[in-house]
């Protein structure tokens, strides 16, 4: 916390658990007195304590498996240099001090209003880094009672994407979970793609739609894919 005012990072990586201050509490004083972008770095097994910290303000975060090879290193440290150099462009200010962490979770009798009729609008969002955490903020504004759905690509570990789509669905007026092929998208329901799959909408019939999930063939670069999505 000292280096931080002194030197003044572009971004922060950040281990959870530490010596003498854990990691939420660094990220609850960090974020009140010099908010910086923070990529936490946290073992497949702390799913839950990742999201916590997203929901204290940091950015986005980096999975690592408990034992690895040197194949999943080097993809460790792609992914990790990706992530800084994105998060260093984040404006000055875009980090509001207070987050929605703060909040408490949403609830309300309205959030199966709707559930088996035809969504108005289908809105398909694609994400990477600091996606999660403008996706908490974004369903935390959802009004009541929506009449469309949404379908969310986010890159991020398959182990992470159904922990995600619960944190969303306590955040948020609409039912969020993990999608699952054949599901069918109705009025009031977000979906998140499963990790290192893909994911589209298909007509089949008039007015229904479903989703095929989908495993990423040689075109996809990224699994989930926005092109496919989005197309």
């Amino acid at each position: 916390l000292r280096l931080v005012s002194l030197l003044k990072p572009d971004v922060i990586t950040l281990d959870i658990e530490m010596p003498r201050m854990d990691g939420f509490t660094f990220l609850r004083i960090l974020m009140s007195v010099n908010p910086t972008p923070v990529i936490i770095v946290s073992s497949y097994s702390q799913k839950e304590n990742v999201f916590k910290a997203l929901d204290l303000g940091a950015l986005d975060f980096i999975a690592k498996p408990d034992r690895f090879a040197d194949s999943e290193l080097d993809r460790i440290r792609l992914e990790l240099l990706q992530k800084i150099r994105i998060a260093k462009n984040i404006r000055h200010g875009a980090l509001p001090a207070r987050r929605i962490g703060d909040a408490m979770a949403y609830r309300s009798s309205a959030v199966t209003a709707g559930a088996a009729t035809s969504p108005r609008y289908v809105v398909a969002i694609a994400s990477s880094t600091g996606g999660p955490t403008a996706l908490m903020e974004a369903f935390s504004k959802i009004p009541e009672r929506p009449r469309s759905a949404i379908v969310i690509a986010q890159h991020m570990p398959d182990k992470f994407t159904r922990t995600f789509a619960e944190r969303l669905d306590r955040r948020s007026p609409m039912h969020v979970t993990e999608a699952q092929d054949l599901d069918m998208v109705t009025a009031g329901q977000g979906f998140v793609c499963p990790g290192r799959h893909c994911m589209e909408l298909e007509r089949s019939r008039p007015n229904e739609l479903r989703l095929r999930v989908l495993e990423p063939d040689s075109t996809d670069r990224y699994a989930p894919s926005a092109d496919r999505l989005l197309a």
